[in-house]
């Protein structure tokens, strides 16, 4: 059995805490009936929680024992069931409710003082019988996974191979050309209106981008191309360079591709001196527009596009 869980890995780890604290539970039952307590295990923490209080609101008893409020509410409606606690209105404020114990629930807190003084001296000497301090363990561990949830942690480490996995990089020619004609076509279909010498002029990137001293950069995610984004000199001469051919796989979705494609080709932009950087796009490309926007592009007024599909033009001032 322990072997199986080394092999399984921090996967284990919620397994074996699951069988110990069964197994504790299953105890704690013997246990109560050895000091005459007839307290349910799961009820004990709220339970002690108002042994010596005079009144606890609901609110109070699951912030001291860490659980839910729904989860307190259905703890203390069983121990109103057994007589072991009641709730009651403030004499001032009838909207305020509060908990207590009743007289017999006081009556079985000596007998589970005497239980909690016996099982505190048998777990101290159980964590002295091992090489590991247990309570400070697993109080290291709340603290962590309060401080960030094990599931952010999880999504943290995906994101980091997700990562990995994405790499930005020069169009090539040989590698490249077939998925870039097929991630714009799509883009094109998708967001726009396809039209026969959209087609053309894709297939002249060449000509049309690379030739004219412009840049093209290539998403591959696990080796294979999945976006696409071009830097061309600008035809309005106002500004300095242009963004075109932004498109991106839509079935690869939470990578980032987008925003590392942007990043990388604003850097390059910088590096050969742009001012500014003009793009257009349409009105159905909301990612798109907020992607931009995040890099600090600003939505013109006025402008014109090539064509009455490009209904957004945007600019980004790099000074």
């Amino acid at each position: 059995m322990i072997d199986y869980f080394h092999r399984m890995g921090i996967l284990g780890v919620a397994n074996r805490l699951r069988m110990l604290a069964d197994r504790l539970t299953a105890d704690a039952w013997d246990i109560n009936d050895l000091y005459g307590v007839t307290i349910q295990p799961r009820w004990m923490p709220v339970f002690l929680t108002l042994t010596g209080q005079k009144r606890m609101s609901v609110s109070d008893i699951a912030r001291q024992v860490g659980y839910t409020h729904p989860a307190v509410i259905g703890i203390l409606k069983e121990l109103r069931q057994a007589g072991l606690a009641e709730t009651f209105t403030d004499n001032d404020d009838r909207r305020k409710t509060y908990v207590r114990l009743t007289a017999q629930g006081h009556r079985m807190e000596q007998g589970v003082e005497r239980l909690n003084h016996d099982v505190e001296a048998a777990l101290e000497k159980l964590c002295q019988s091992t090489d590991d301090d247990l309570w400070k363990a697993l109080e290291q561990w709340e603290d962590q996974l309060m401080c960030q949830p094990f599931r952010y942690r999880v999504v943290q480490e995906k994101e980091i191979r997700e990562r990995n996995g994405l790499k930005i990089v020069s169009y090539d020619d040989v590698r490249h050309h077939d998925a870039f004609i097929r991630l714009n076509e799509r883009s094109l279909r998708d967001y726009f209106t396809l039209r026969a010498d959209d087609l053309e002029e894709i297939a002249r990137l060449q000509e049309t981008i690379i030739d004219q001293g412009g840049y093209i950069y290539m998403a591959e995610y696990n080796g294979r191309p999945v976006g696409t984004l071009g830097l061309v000199r600008c035809r309005k001469p106002q500004y300095d360079w242009e963004l075109v051919c932004f498109a991106v796989d839509p079935g690869i979705q939470g990578v980032g591709i987008g925003n590392r494609l942007m990043a990388v080709i604003l850097h390059k932009a910088r590096q050969m001196g742009a001012d500014r950087i003009y793009l257009e796009t349409n009105r159905r490309c909301a990612a798109a527009i907020h992607l931009n926007e995040k890099h600090g592009f600003k939505t013109l007024y006025g402008e014109k596009g090539k064509d009455e599909r490009y209904d957004v033009q945007m600019e980004l001032r790099m000074g």
